[in-house]
């Protein structure tokens, strides 16, 4: 079970760059896997509530930037998960915060916008929290891309970005369940999406 609600506040300084606050609720119910180890029909909860502020500045005809701000709390409850690694089950009940701001530098280098769009976007995060598989740590990411529009039908979607975690704290519990769920890890993803509309 799901329940969203999502809500945003528009405010136009000038009339093309608006700032924007968006505050959004999310509540995922759902039963857990009684093959991971858990209480046969236990039920676990998640619960975040999120506020975003953006402003998206739109310098001249080839520069835009979109700054944000992220805060969020989410709250776990009774989530049985198993380490497809280490085969070991941890039990989650947290209170998990995460807060950190984004940059994204978006160039038009052509006369028609929307025909091609480069983007650069950098975002720094701080991960606190208490109780089982919480995470302590600092993340961030680096991404760079584009989107290409051929005619009206066709439109090319490129990019890749690098995710890095550092974990600040492992505070570990003997036996089955684990106090954290914070391990440091680095990844890059690459990204092609090709879109023919017919």
């Amino acid at each position: 079970m799901q329940t969203l609600l999502q809500n945003r506040i528009v405010y136009r300084p000038l009339y093309t760059s608006p700032i924007t606050l968006r505050l959004n609720y999310q509540d995922v119910r759902q039963l857990n896997d009684p093959s991971l180890g858990g209480p046969l029909g236990s039920w676990a909860d998640q619960t975040l509530y999120q506020g975003i502020v953006q402003w998206l500045m739109r310098w001249n005809r080839v520069l835009t930037t979109l700054s944000t701000y992220t805060f969020q709390i989410t709250d776990t409850s009774g989530f049985v998960n198993k380490d497809s690694v280490t085969e070991l089950v941890s039990l989650y009940n947290n209170r998990q915060y995460q807060t950190g701001p984004e940059l994204e530098f978006r160039f038009y280098p052509l006369q028609e916008a929307a025909a091609l769009y480069l983007y650069q976007r950098d975002g720094l995060f701080r991960w606190s929290g208490h109780g089982d598989g919480a995470v302590d740590g600092i993340s961030y990411y680096i991404a760079a891309g584009s989107i290409w529009r051929m005619g009206d039908k066709v439109y090319l979607d490129a990019g890749v970005q690098y995710d890095s975690l550092t974990c600040l704290a492992h505070d570990c519990a003997p036996g089955l369940y684990f106090k954290t769920a914070c391990a440091s890890v680095s990844r890059i993803t690459p990204r092609l999406y090709l879109t023919v509309n017919l």
